[in-house]
């Protein structure tokens, strides 16, 4: 089981979801599927993702168990 977290911007769609996935492109593909107007939102935006606190970036292959995965806005101006 993986806690998902978002934060900022993200918060309107949910603060924390548990999800019995094994990866973080599975945690993204299941939220996007379930929520509401997420996927545009996400794609309109840019975020970072950390699992237990420790950035991931677009080429890191993660798999995930029994992990809290943030998905945190980047300040953009």
């Amino acid at each position: 089981m993986v806690t998902v977290r978002f934060y900022g911007d993200l918060k309107q769609f949910g603060a924390v979801f548990k999800l019995d996935i094994g990866s973080v492109s599975e945690a993204v593909r299941a939220l996007v599927t379930q929520i509401p107007g997420l996927r545009e939102h996400i794609g309109q935006g840019c975020y970072l993702v950390r699992v237990d606190g420790r950035y991931i970036g677009n080429d890191d292959v993660q798999t995930v168990e029994k992990y809290t995965l943030q998905f945190t806005p980047v300040v953009q101006g």
